[in-house]
């Protein structure tokens, strides 16, 4: 659980530069959106694997 929890961890701080940064706060949100954006594609994708793993060894 720890890779994981370091995988957020490294999120939360790109979202919080991207907060301290200088941009316009709608420059801001479009990048909060992308890195959200891309924590849930890595999450499915993550979770797909799994699933097709476990199928093929119970299957």
């Amino acid at each position: 659980m720890s890779l994981f929890t370091k995988y957020l961890e490294g999120h939360k701080e790109v979202i919080k530069s991207i907060d301290d940064s200088e941009r316009s706060q709608f420059q801001k949100g479009i990048g909060k959106f992308f890195v959200a954006l891309k924590v849930i594609f890595d999450l499915v994708f993550t979770i797909v694997l799994l699933l097709v793993a476990l199928n093929w060894l119970v299957g």
